[in-house]
Formats: structure tokens, sequence, C-alpha cells
């Protein structure tokens, strides 16, 4: 894959006061225009029956970047996946796309959550319209400062618990120190491992804002640019354990090998 295929940009970040927080409102509904780089990912629930479980980003016309988690990989596992593009409303609207390959990086399910990135392969190109476009993925190297601002977008829930979204929402948050959020999952009960391939985010000790059930897979951004993959965390929007999100620049290289 040659690297002008993908879109890969330096960052220069600046973090910001945390004092900032406190205009943090709460998570609204958006549109796909806004945020033409996402897409569904649906699963097989029933004979022909397919319902959105989490979320993706567009790299190239073939190849969609999502969170390893999200799938059962088997020999067929393929057949019960496919990806929904240019709909800000969940299972409906846009256009399908079946899964052909799932990849996941080779790293993931050797260190509880680490290496969580997967790339699927679609059996049938996409178009590029005002509504499906490439995302702009972050170089590596890259590392999250704390106190950045960043965005989640998804079709998870809107509470927790409760019902997933209807239409494409966003949010904004914070990045979190990520010794800070090692500790506080080493005092988890289970303690859970956070490594320097993920990025903490929310708002500490606040809480009440970020992703849920749903959102996994979903692009997390530092402006235009997909820096994140929403990943884990217990609970949704937890006051004291930030949610983790996978860091891209962590894969970049093996995103841009692999991608097609």
């Amino acid at each position: 894959m040659s690297l002008f295929s993908i879109l890969i940009v330096y960052i220069t970040a600046v973090a910001c006061s945390a004092a900032q927080v406190n205009r943090i409102v709460g998570g609204e509904p958006t549109t796909i225009e806004k945020y033409p780089i996402i897409v569904q990912v649906e699963h097989l629930i029933g004979v022909n029956v397919f319902s959105q479980i989490c979320g993706g980003s567009v790299l190239t016309r073939r190849t969609i970047l999502s969170a390893a988690h999200c799938f059962d990989v088997s020999p067929t596992s393929q057949q019960r996946y496919r990806i929904r593009a240019g709909s800000s409303y969940r299972n409906v609207g846009g256009i399908i796309r079946q899964v052909a390959i799932i990849f996941n990086h080779p790293t993931w399910g050797l260190n509880d959550y680490d290496g969580d990135a997967t790339l699927l392969f679609l059996e049938n190109p996409l178009e590029y319209t005002d509504v499906i476009k490439q995302a702009t993925i972050v170089a590596s190297g890259f590392v999250a400062p704390d106190n950045l601002p960043i965005t989640h977008i998804g079709w998870g829930m809107t509470a927790f618990p409760g019902d997933r979204a209807e239409v494409l929402q966003e949010v904004s948050v914070f990045s979190i120190n990520n010794d800070l959020c090692r500790e506080r999952y080493e005092a988890n009960d289970p303690p859970r491992v956070v490594t320097t391939n993920m990025i903490c985010a929310g708002i500490l000790d606040v809480g009440g804002k970020g992703p849920c059930w749903g959102d996994s897979g979903s692009p997390v951004f530092y402006e235009n640019i997909v820096i994140g993959i929403v990943a884990w965390g217990e609970g949704c929007a937890n006051k004291t354990t930030p949610g983790v999100n996978t860091a891209v620049s962590s894969y970049t290289d093996w995103i841009v090998e692999n991608a097609v």
C-alpha cells in the first residue's frame, strides 16, 4: 500500500486548560455530512436481519478501521458482518457493503485490550460522496498530551443502561494522563491493563460524558484527525475510571502496510 493512498497527518497539539471542562454540556445529535468518515458496523442477528453493533472509519474505498473486540473471528465470521456508510441514522439509509476479511492486529488478545484494532476489507469498494469520505489518521509516534480536547461520535447508548441512539451523536471530552488512568484501573476490581498504546479520555472526577455500548470501533478525533478508536471502559462516562481508546499512532505503520 502506497503511503499516499492513506491520509496521514503529523500533529502539533496544544493542551487546553482543565478549567474548560465546565463548558462541556453533553452529547447532541449530529449528521453524517459533518462526519462522513464514520460507518456503522452491523452484525447478523436473525435470518437476513442485521443490526448496528459498532462503528468504524473509512481508510480507503475497500478498508475500514475498527476495534478488534467487536468481531468474533472464525473461518466464516465475515459473512455475519457488513458496514453501512453514508447515513446519519442507525440501521437505516446509506449504502451497504459486505465484509470480506476481518484482519485483527497480531497483538490483539495477548495483553487484555492492548492491540484493539482491526482492518475490515470490503467485498466491493465504496464510492466517495458528500457523505462518504476518507479519514485522515494521525502519524506514527504521536502521543496525546493531557487535557487535549477530543471528540467522540457514534450510535451507542445515550445512557447506561439505556437505548442506543437512532441518530448519530457527538460529544466532546478531554484526554487524561496515561499514568493516572493506569493507576485508576490498577485499583479497580478487577484491575485492568492500561498501556502506552491507549488514550484515556473523559471528564475526570466529574463524568457524565463519553462513549458507551455501541460506540466501540468508532473514531476519536482531535480536530478532524482520527487519533483513536473507541475501545473499552468501566461502565459508561464513569467519573472515576475514564474511557479508554486505542491510540491510532501506535498502529499507523501497520495500517499503512496492510490497507488495500
